[in-house]
């Protein structure tokens, strides 16, 4: 369980990066933990990016 008082540290990597096109896709593991290390989630994310970005 986590409490109010705990204190919480966020973590999280990149496993994959598939380029498509202009697009960027990224697969990552995520995940939350007390300060003693103990985990109390952690999940995978997936973000898309586009390579054409506005400059300047």
């Amino acid at each position: 369980p986590v409490y109010p008082e705990d204190k919480l540290i966020t973590f999280g990597s990149v496993k994959k990066v598939m380029v498509d096109g202009n697009v960027l896709h990224f697969e990552c593991n995520v995940g939350c933990r007390k300060e003693d290390s103990d985990e109390v989630i952690n999940g995978e994310a997936s973000v898309k990016v586009s390579r054409t970005g506005t400059e300047g």
